[in-house]
């Protein structure tokens, strides 16, 4: 591919060439979101050798890991949710909004999901979803606990003096039964 100098354009011709760049971009990515789709629906990434269809695409073509993500979510949603691949036809998703939705979309809140995420910012989906599906059961907030501190004497401390207190990991994972982890 043969690149040619951008100082020559005018700033007419470079934002016009720029917007036929990315209406072929995004053309492409729609076409490898559905060939990734058929990919995955036939398994060839285990025929190939490759326990994911993830390590597929960046081991055997380089591609970045959050790009690979991204497409392969699209993927693996647009198997579920036919609609998903004219809604990026159409320019109404990105990959990034597909990948927020991904967890609580639902064949029952296909419709209305949708159409309320569409066209909006990152930010924006992310505040939907926070109304929408933020009600987090106490038991899954994160929580800090504060581990207890033993005394192991075992070694004098630097300089002489007495021993200095140690974290007994061991006996303070026993004791932090709270814990998520």
């Amino acid at each position: 591919m043969k690149l040619y100098p951008l100082t020559n354009l005018s700033d007419h011709e470079l934002v016009e060439r720029f917007s036929e760049m990315v209406s072929r971009e995004k053309e492409a990515t729609l076409h490898l979101i559905i060939h990734l789709a058929e990919i995955d629906r036939r398994n060839l990434y285990l025929k190939a050798g490759y326990s994911s269809l993830f390590s597929y695409v960046v081991e055997t073509f380089h591609c970045d890991g959050g790009a690979a993500y991204r497409r392969i979510q699209a993927a693996r949603l647009s198997q579920k949710f036919p609609s998903i691949i004219d809604y990026l036809d159409q320019n109404k998703l990105n990959l990034s909004t597909l990948c927020l939705i991904a967890p609580h979309l639902t064949p029952d809140n296909e419709t209305s999901l949708l159409a309320e995420v569409m066209g909006k910012s990152k930010r924006e989906v992310e505040n939907i979803l926070s109304d929408r599906f933020e009600k987090t059961p106490e038991r899954l907030k994160d929580k800090i606990v504060r581990l207890p501190i033993t005394q192991k004497h075992s070694l004098a401390s630097p300089g002489g003096g007495s021993p200095q207190p140690t974290l007994d990991i061991f006996s303070a994972k026993e004791n932090a039964s709270t814990s998520p982890c």
